[in-house]
């Protein structure tokens, strides 16, 4: 199944989302990302109630932050803030975060009124560490689990670059227990998706980003002139990308270019 028919089956459909962070404005690759999927359910028919964390960089957004709500408020059906109740972010309890340690009381408390007011067809949370609100979800309504990365495992490549852990970094088997709350999951790229179906067994599509095509203008041709730096080993000479054919493929020189 493409993007494109995903979003159209929920034409006319009633969706609750979820997100760790607000869609507007779009300054981060993952609030572009949230904007688009849901601008993109939007535009095909599904009417969006959208459920933000009201918290950024650790602190609870500040009253300048109001004029960023009215713009997702004046986007979506509805648009609800959620107040902390517990620091955010945090360091691991232990060698590596539980898949519910970030997760705020605040939310379920916020879900189970919002399922009492209001009914919905799906329910679509933003990252594994959220997915708890999952099983908050009433009996009938169409639960999805958009990941944005995997976090298994993340400690583990961060230290074989020689870094040190960061954000949030789990087990595979805490990262299973977020998958099997769904009844889809969304992976970004499609080797995700191949070790998402291992974890847990569960029906997963590969929703890659959606940035919107834009229209750029190609500049005039402009004469450089270049500084070329190289040296004088055969391993570097043997190759393409010191010689005057390369040079003229690629660039528009005031004079022609010459070996040293």
């Amino acid at each position: 199944m493409t993007a494109e028919s995903e979003f159209r089956f929920f034409a006319g459909r009633r969706i609750l989302v979820l997100s760790p962070t607000p869609t507007h404005p779009q300054d981060y690759g993952n609030r572009k990302r949230i904007f688009e999927v849901c601008k993109n359910l939007q535009d095909n028919g599904a009417r969006i109630t959208f459920s933000a964390l009201s918290v950024r960089s650790g602190v609870a957004f500040p009253a300048s932050g109001r004029r960023r709500a009215c713009d997702a408020g004046r986007c979506w059906h509805r648009y609800f803030m959620i107040p902390p109740t517990r620091w955010p972010h945090t360091e691991p309890a232990g060698p590596q975060h539980a898949i519910d340690e970030w997760f705020d009381p605040a939310i379920g408390q916020f879900l189970q009124w919002m399922f009492r007011m209001e009914a919905f067809d799906a329910f679509i949370v933003n990252y594994a560490w959220l997915s708890k609100a999952l099983e908050f979800a009433p009996h009938g309504i169409f639960k999805i689990l958009d990941t944005h990365d995997k976090v298994s495992d993340r400690k583990e490549v961060l230290a074989s670059l020689g870094l040190g852990p960061e954000f949030f970094y789990t087990t595979k088997a805490e990262e299973a227990v977020a998958l099997g709350r769904a009844d889809l999951v969304w992976a970004i790229k499609d080797q995700e998706k191949a070790l998402f179906e291992e974890m847990a067994k569960m029906p997963v599509l590969t929703l890659p980003h959606l940035d919107p095509p834009r229209d750029f203008e190609r500049p005039a041709p402009v004469r450089m002139e270049f500084l070329r730096l190289a040296s004088s080993a055969r391993a570097t000479t043997s190759t393409g990308s010191t010689s005057p054919n390369f040079c003229a493929r690629h660039c528009r020189c005031s004079r022609p270019c010459s070996r040293p």
